[in-house]
């Protein structure tokens, strides 16, 4: 036997020595005694208000109020759709980077497990805070823990595009940015503009604590009494005893005079000018009353973005709060996209 062969046999045999007469199973002393299992439960779980973490009864009674569990998002189950509109759906394009291509079997609504993770993550923080790059538009936005809400609550793409140049195309009556292309008008992103109303951004667009944080800043705003606005309902305004009352408290920090979202007549401004385009619209046959599009009218570039601009501002469902100056450019473009008719010359009166 070779004598490397030697000191492995001997290194073996004291091994096996030491593990017979060095280890037996007598147990040790007793240590200190740990967190139950239990204990980590409660923080989120107890039953005392507020506790070691935030009050989960009094969000949940908040979200229950909210259109995420009050809509009908989550019966849109198909493919791509899934992606925004059901939880599973959800966290496959948080997991993926990608949506579905597939509808999914079993869904359910948009709710706590959807944003938060905290039984894999142990705590409560967002599933993704990544900036995110926007479907129309171009480019990515960074607002921070907003980010999450931006994935879905943006435009989606034109499909068809905008025809180009002289081209002229038939459109679905359902073509357009979609329900809450919030996170565009909130960038600035994805509007067209003429060269007379070129586009242009609100205050809301550089504010610091709105740019570091985006929806969440004035969404989850600290609660009325009764928590019917702010918080996880994410409403804006709430019903005060029957009196429909905006949540102006969210805007105190930097509107401290402010009585209502009105200020300084900018809603009613951008109400105008979406009555405006509205009427516009419809007697170019370009709409009808329920704001669809005609799906027997070939759209020529200027109408197919007249009719984008004008349902962009329309389902931000702001009144332009998000991004006045640039609603009001994309309202104003359309109206020179879409001149009005020429009037009949007058007979001059004898």
């Amino acid at each position: 036997m070779t004598k490397q062969r030697y000191a492995v046999a001997a290194l073996v045999g004291a091994f096996l020595i030491w593990g017979v007469l060095g280890c037996d199973d007598t147990p040790g002393p007793q240590g200190p005694p740990g967190p139950s299992g239990a204990e980590s439960c409660l923080g989120c779980h107890g039953d005392t208000p507020g506790g070691s973490t935030a009050n989960l009864s009094a969000i949940a009674s908040e979200y229950e109020t909210s259109i995420h569990a009050t809509g009908e998002t989550f019966v849109r189950r198909d493919a791509e759709c899934s992606g925004c509109h059901s939880n599973e759906g959800f966290i496959q394009r948080v997991d993926t980077g990608a949506f579905p291509t597939a509808a999914q079997p079993h869904t359910s609504r948009i709710d706590c497990w959807t944003c938060h993770a905290p039984h894999t993550n142990g705590n409560f923080t967002v599933r993704t805070e990544g900036p995110v790059t926007l479907v129309a538009g171009g480019g990515a936005v960074n607002y921070g823990i907003g980010n999450l809400c931006i994935n879905c609550h943006q435009a989606r793409a034109a499909i068809p595009p905008v025809p180009a140049g002289t081209d002229s195309i038939k459109l679905s009556s359902r073509w357009g940015p979609h329900h809450g292309p919030m996170g565009n008008m909130l960038a600035g992103k994805g509007g067209f503009f003429s060269s007379a109303h070129p586009a242009a951004n609100s205050g809301h667009n550089t504010e610091p604590s709105i740019a570091a944080e985006g929806c969440v800043v004035c969404h989850m705003h600290t609660p009325p009494s009764g928590g019917m606005a702010g918080g996880h309902s994410w409403k804006m305004t709430w019903d005060n005893h029957g009196t429909e009352t905006d949540f102006i408290e969210a805007c105190k920090s930097c509107h401290p005079s402010a009585t209502n979202f009105d200020i300084d007549g900018a809603l009613t401004t951008t109400a105008a000018f979406l009555d405006s385009v509205q009427a516009r619209l419809l007697g170019a046959g370009l709409i009808d009353s329920s704001n669809l599009l005609i799906s027997t009218h070939y759209y020529k570039r200027a109408e197919a973005s007249a009719v984008w601009n004008y349902l962009m501002v329309l389902e931000d469902r702001s009144t332009g709060a998000h991004n006045t100056a640039y609603a009001q450019a994309m309202l104003l473009s359309a109206l020179d996209f879409v001149p009005a008719p020429a009037l009949p010359p007058t007979v001059a009166k004898h």
